[in-house]
């Protein structure tokens, strides 16, 4: 099932500041997150990523309107940025697994395995927040990072696991972070058909 333009249009008329739920509502976070240091430190959670997206903001940060043209950068890449916002798209707009980890020096690991990867930046004073596409920052939980400027890649994988109506899947989302100055965000490997969620 295809809902990323619909809700590409539906964004765009939508006043800043609106919020809707497609799904079910969600229950709060455990807000318990144990800090991370550069040292190679590993996150795994669910993520409800209502709208086929979903957030990495720093602490301070709040998830941008749909009327500052993240949306169309979104579907069309799967990847978006705003200051203190990193945008994620998603192949389902469901609980989805994402991991998240930190290290001292960029990744090293093989695309081969992965559908679609992608780049971008985000500064943070120490704290950041991933968080569903309905959801609010005060909801999620915060994960203790040092405070910087961070290059974020994000792998995507599982598209050939995806259910004929979109909803079903084992897509997954692994994030790495590492201290670096700050770029546009980038597509590092594209996938060769339709992006699925769209």
């Amino acid at each position: 099932m295809r809902i990323r333009i619909p809700l590409a249009q539906r964004l765009h008329h939508t006043p800043d500041g609106t919020r809707m739920h497609l799904s079910r509502p969600r229950p709060p976070f455990d807000r318990e997150v144990p800090p991370m240091s550069l040292e190679r430190t590993t996150r795994e959670l669910s993520v409800f990523a209502d709208y086929n997206v979903f957030f990495l903001l720093a602490a301070d940060a709040a998830p941008p309107g749909p009327k500052t043209g993240w949306v169309d950068e979104v579907i069309t890449h799967m990847i978006a940025a705003r200051p203190g916002v990193v945008c994620i798209g998603t192949a389902r707009r469901m609980d989805v697994p994402v991991t998240i980890g930190i290290q001292d020096r960029p990744p090293t690991e093989d695309f081969e395995r992965w559908d679609q990867v992608t780049e971008a930046s985000i500064t943070t004073r120490g704290g950041l927040r991933i968080v569903g596409g309905s959801d609010t920052p005060a909801g999620a939980p915060e994960l203790a990072v040092p405070a910087g400027r961070y290059r974020v890649r994000v792998h995507t994988g599982g598209f050939d696991t995806l259910s004929p109506d979109g909803l079903d899947g084992e897509d997954r989302y692994h994030l790495v972070l590492w201290p670096a100055v700050h770029e546009p965000p980038r597509v590092i490997k594209r996938y060769p058909g339709t992006l699925p969620g769209g």
